[in-house]
């Protein structure tokens, strides 16, 4: 039993040894500390984490890109329009081109993708404005999302995110409809198209 007055290491052990990890313990930095001699796991007394070695199975969320309309884009009315995502934040594995995703060899597996279209202040009331994604050229019905106008002359925008299961030389791409009975405008400074993949899932 600890006793008043005992030291801390009589009641915890400085040092223990499973097979070849050790696990140390202090009161100076490192707090603990597990090593196997080469690759070591440690968390300081200020609650910092460091890792010395490789992580096996977690994945990086690459393949993964970001995109933006290089300019306002129009669209008719009534319409199903691929928006043109021409100017690229990023792209890990030079898989956005030609205003579309397509799954890089070796790539197949769960994908987080979303999108923000916005129009210009055009809607009037009970007009609508969608983005849907498309796979394979064809227009899924689950990754949909739409805004009604309550008003005249309103300015609508639309966010969405969905998970889709996707294989190797699949390609996804964004497009929008609006009602307006007339031309509108989709807003470059706030229309983004993007994705990454989920690792080790």
């Amino acid at each position: 039993m600890p006793y008043i007055g005992q030291t801390i290491t009589d009641v915890f052990p400085t040092s223990v040894s499973l097979d070849t990890v050790t696990a140390t313990t202090s009161l100076k930095t490192p707090l603990v500390e597990f090593t196997d001699g080469d690759n070591a796991f440690t968390i300081s007394d200020g609650g910092n984490v460091a890792f010395s070695g490789t992580v096996s199975g977690a994945g990086d969320n690459t393949p993964s890109f970001y995109g933006i309309l290089a300019s306002d884009q129009t669209l008719n009315n009534a319409a199903w329009t691929k928006l043109l995502i021409a100017t690229e934040g990023w792209d890990t594995d030079s898989a956005f081109s030609s205003n579309k995703f397509t799954v890089p060899s070796g790539e197949g597996g769960k994908y987080v993708i979303g999108f923000s279209i916005a129009t210009n202040a055009t809607m009037d009331d009970g007009e609508r404005h969608i983005g849907k994604l498309y796979i394979n050229g064809s227009a899924t019905t689950i990754s949909v999302a739409n805004d009604w106008s309550g008003a005249t002359n309103q300015d609508l925008f639309i966010n969405h995110t969905t998970l889709l299961n996707l294989s190797e030389d699949d390609y996804v791409e964004l497009y929008a409809f609006q009602n307006d009975g007339g031309t509108a405008n989709i807003l470059a400074a706030h229309t983004s198209f993007w994705a990454f993949k989920l690792g080790a899932v």
